[in-house]
């Protein structure tokens, strides 16, 4: 008999089961997976009590997160509701702040991170994150790291980046960027406050200062896998380890031309941390890339290359509506003043409270996400896609499949292996074209996994939303 049995048989005679069931509970997730392992009596007892609660973690894909220029919320486009999926709703009522812009900044694991809070949409909790004053010299944007399966806490990370076109002094021109160490914000929900962490290189920089800021780069998505938070920005990803205070520069893959239009999407798919560029011009050419760190130097492995302009010329969408329902949130919270002016300028004392907030539910409709075998190549009342303009709306976290947005109007599914596009429905926000400016569009988008644990407090009732 192995020690490591030997000593939980004894803690079992030692034991009453309501105790033993108390101190398996408080362990995380990961923890415990490990610990039924051990024998078959903490097997029996986490079995028996339900302890593992593999169905309150992020492990599937509810739908997306989109924030379209001039709208105060982002709008949620979904799978719909089925008699054994939980209700998701993307609507933000639960909100302490009436005045604000709910614009979300990064997700991570079920919880979103806006300016100044965290939210969970699942449990429709929030908790305020206390203010830090502005960086000095460089701009800054914040991102969230959160695994339920090791703590039920998160931690929220200020990165500085330079902006394109900075006036500089000539000698910080010069100067390496990121820099060695780089002095970071930290905000952990454990401790409730933010702190200064150091973080130090290894191997090199990502340029100059007067190099970096002749770059500029819309989208600054992220990824959190395995411990380490990967942050993308320009011709350059950040991979900052939290465990041990170490960060490196992993660069852009050598065969990308930053002197074309480019839009990149880092995110974590099936395999791990992938980059996808997508080029504006030309045949709309759609790259994807793994990130290999199994030898000394994480590099790029190429996973798809495809030019889609071809592809959408002979493909049609045929569906009005669905598999996926835009929730139209906007458009539900401002339905009062429809017809009239009905963005930045109008409060919420102004509104309609009683929209619609029932989570649209549609059981006729299927979305093939694990078969790539469905032909949707059909000829059939073919539409002209020719000047179709094209936006990354992130990756499937559990499958490789690219979400895409075809001129703000079509989310589409492009199955990597198999080169195949799929409709997903309309994400053109009602009456969107009365409210955003000339150009306006798709300021970003985050793939959403609901997770139904984690510490959050209660929203007082006098405090949500729609107080009066």
């Amino acid at each position: 008999m192995e020690p490591t049995t030997a000593r939980s048989m004894t803690i079992n005679y030692l034991l009453p089961d309501d105790v033993l069931a108390d101190v398996l509970g408080r362990l995380p997730p990961r923890s415990l997976a490990a610990a039924r392992c051990v024998c078959a009596a903490w097997r029996a007892t986490i079995d028996d009590r339900r302890l593992l609660r593999t169905d309150l973690l992020p492990l599937s894909l509810a739908g997306i997160f989109i924030h379209f220029d001039d709208l105060r919320f982002p709008e949620f486009f979904s799978r719909p509701s089925t008699p054994t999926t939980p209700a998701i709703s993307g609507k933000l009522d639960y909100m302490p702040n009436k005045y604000a812009l709910y614009a979300v900044n990064d997700h991570c694991n079920g919880l979103l991170l806006l300016y100044t809070h965290v939210v969970n949409p699942a449990t429709r909790r929030c908790v305020t994150l206390p203010l830090l004053p502005p960086s000095r010299g460089t701009f800054s944007d914040n991102y969230i790291v959160f695994d339920p399966t090791v703590s039920p806490h998160y931690e929220v990370i200020r990165i500085s980046y330079l902006m394109c076109n900075m006036r500089l002094d000539p000698i910080i021109r010069e100067s390496e960027w990121p820099p060695s160490p780089f002095l970071l914000n930290v905000f952990s929900s454990s401790t409730k406050q933010w702190e200064d962490r150091l973080f130090v290189r290894e191997g090199e920089a990502a340029g100059t200062i007067g190099d970096l800021v002749k770059l500029y780069s819309r989208q600054h998505y992220a990824a959190y896998w395995h411990g380490a938070l990967y942050v993308h920005r320009c011709n350059y990803v950040t991979r900052l380890s939290l465990t041990d205070g170490k960060y490196k520069v992993i660069k852009n893959p050598q065969d990308i031309d930053m002197s074309k239009c480019l839009k990149f999407y880092l995110g974590k798919s099936e395999n791990g941390v992938y980059l996808a560029s997508l080029e504006q011009e030309l045949d709309l050419q759609l790259s994807v890339w793994i990130l290999n760190e199994s030898c000394a130097k994480a590099k790029w492995v190429l996973k798809h290359r495809n030019n889609l302009k071809p592809l959408l010329s002979r493909w049609g969408y045929h569906q009005v509506n669905g598999p996926w329902i835009l929730h139209d949130v906007n458009y539900d919270l401002y339905r009062k003043n429809f017809g009239g002016p009905w963005f930045y300028n109008v409060t919420y004392d102004d509104l309609l409270l009683e929209g619609n907030n029932e989570v649209p539910v549609e059981d006729k409709y299927e979305w093939y996400s694990d078969n790539d075998d469905v032909d949707h190549d059909t000829q059939d009342g073919v539409e002209e896609q020719s000047h179709v303009s094209i936006s990354l709306l992130g990756f499937h976290p559990y499958r490789e499949i690219v979400f895409l947005s075809l001129s703000c109007e079509r989310g589409v599914a492009y199955h990597l292996n198999s080169s195949k596009m799929q409709d997903l429905g309309s994400i053109f926000p009602q009456n969107f074209n009365q409210v955003s400016e000339v150009g306006g569009g798709i300021e970003a988008s985050f793939p959403y996994t609901p997770c139904w644990i984690g510490e959050f407090p209660e929203i007082s009732s006098e405090d949500h939303l729609y107080r009066n």
